[in-house]
């Protein structure tokens, strides 16, 4: 059933849609505007151009950074669906395994891990895009998405359509980029993100960071690489704390993570695609199950799709926020890119 005029109305003074909806939408599209500008380190521009466009396009973000809020309220009220930043998990296989990845890579084994394909990505965008009006972000990641064989088809359909504003392709920098993939990533609203992982002495001699930079220069790949600090933050171990509801609705208010997350369908398993509110909820799935999880997802075979987006960003109540550490606690530094051998299992430690 459709949201009615009035229950999109009481959406757009909910607290909680404001904030995960309207808000992020508004900075979503802010950023859009200096998309090129300001985080591009891959153009051939003189640095005296760079820096007058970088001027204006901060001039055009603050006129406009009072209005947007109102303009998305807006298009709720009209029935749009925007959905400011959206995550598609190619694979759980990786290149690496960081003890403290916030994906949840250590924790997938091989009779758990995820891969879909380009089909089954196709069916579910073309299924989403029918029952929402944009994508503002959206982020293809893993495991490591370059360990996905199919990634050039999946990176020149995503640019094809109109209603995904900007793209963004997450990788480790463990795997030099093909000529395929270099041609894939020719769109002026798709850019690359490396992570820096250097900090950690032992991943070192893996590591393809200039051999990637000098091949997205060469093609002219728009690319933010990351660079790393001394520390990470640790995302704690994962397991179920068997916390009261109020306590569960407060660790996810004190997240307030933007990550929403797609998975499609599995390539080799029977299952059902789902966007969950983060990655870490998206894992849970796979590693537990879909009836665990009940209702902390929104199902991609809806009828009711828009609506149950809109409704999700005003959900205050995710199970899988009870396997998280007490996000209201400041979480503790730890080294960069911390490796381990073994596959970590979700149980409590202290037991």
């Amino acid at each position: 059933m459709k949201l009615s005029f009035l229950q999109r109305l009481l959406l757009c003074y909910n607290p909680l849609f404001t904030h995960r909806y309207i808000r992020r939408n508004n900075e979503q599209l802010l950023n859009l505007i200096g998309f090129v500008v300001l985080y591009n380190e891959g153009g051939g521009d003189s640095q005296i151009a760079r820096i007058l466009r970088k001027i204006l396009a901060r001039f055009i973000r603050s006129c406009l950074k009072r209005v947007g809020k109102l303009y998305f309220k807006a298009r709720v009220l009209f029935g749009f669906v925007d959905m400011p930043q959206l995550e598609i998990v190619l694979t759980t296989r990786c290149s690496l395994r960081c003890e403290s990845c916030s994906n949840l890579m250590q924790y997938f084994d091989t009779s758990h891990h995820f891969t879909t394909s380009f089909a089954l990505i196709k069916n579910d965008i073309d299924t989403l895009l029918k029952h929402i009006s944009s994508v503002r972000v959206l982020r293809v990641l893993g495991g490591e998405p370059l360990l996905f064989k199919e990634l050039p088809q999946v990176m020149h359909y995503l640019a094809s359509k109109k209603q995904i504003k900007a793209i963004e392709l997450i990788t480790n920098a463990t795997i030099p980029f093909s000529k395929d993939l270099l041609e894939s990533l020719c769109y002026k609203k798709t850019r690359v993100i490396i992570s820096d992982y250097s900090a950690n002495v032992e991943l070192k001699p893996i590591l393809r960071q200039e051999v990637i930079i000098k091949s997205l220069q060469q093609k002219g790949v728009k690319y933010i690489f990351w660079h790393s600090n001394s520390a990470w933050r640790d995302i704690g171990t994962i397991y179920k704390r068997n916390r009261d509801e109020q306590d569960i609705v407060r660790n996810f208010i004190a997240c307030d993570i933007p990550c929403v997350s797609l998975l499609c369908k599995d390539n080799t398993k029977e299952s059902i695609s789902t966007i969950s509110v983060c990655a870490i909820a998206s894992g849970l799935i796979k590693l537990r199950s879909t009836q665990e999880f009940e209702g902390d997802f929104v199902r991609l075979d809806s009828v009711q799709l828009s609506s149950d987006i809109l409704r999700f960003y005003a959900q205050d109540f995710f199970k899988a926020c009870d396997y998280c550490p007490n996000k209201w606690e400041e979480s503790k530094p730890i080294p960069v890119a911390l490796q381990t051998k073994k596959t970590l299992k979700l149980e409590n430690p202290h037991c």
